[in-house]
């Protein structure tokens, strides 16, 4: 997969790029896939540990609830809660901004250079390292 981005052919004849190059790429490849695939281990290990360790001691009462010192409850309700005010509020901002920029983008940009370059750093895996510790896995 990665081999491929970087062995394009100029008018059917291969590139001029010495034959380290391709090695490179290829070892960077299965290193890249090697840490994504250990990352994803670490976090299947530790998601199962913690609800392991977490799901017995969950109630309705402790999801339900407000904490309280005066009467020794405990609960997580207004921390749900104001996580997904969070959530609506970030949302509210960055939908809104990110189709204005993608409208703005495909409609009415006129330096074709940047948005080329914009959209090179948004579609290229390589660009978004996230994506090469997810997607590296399964591929």
């Amino acid at each position: 997969m990665l081999l491929s981005t970087f062995s394009s052919s100029v008018e059917g004849r291969r590139d001029a790029r010495p034959k380290a190059f391709f090695q490179a790429a290829q070892l960077y490849g299965s290193y890249a896939d090697s840490h994504g695939a250990g990352t994803a281990v670490l976090v299947l290990f530790l998601l199962v540990y913690v609800l392991g360790k977490g799901i017995p001691h969950l109630s309705w009462e402790l999801l339900s609830t407000r904490p309280s010192y005066l009467t020794e409850r405990i609960g997580i309700l207004p921390d749900i809660l104001n996580t997904l005010y969070i959530v609506v509020a970030a949302l509210g901002v960055t939908i809104p901004l990110g189709v204005g920029a993608a409208i703005y983008l495909t409609e009415y940009a006129e330096n074709r250079r940047v948005v080329s370059v914009i959209e090179l750093a948004v579609s290229h895996p390589l660009y978004t390292a996230s994506w090469e510790c997810f997607f590296s896995v399964s591929s």
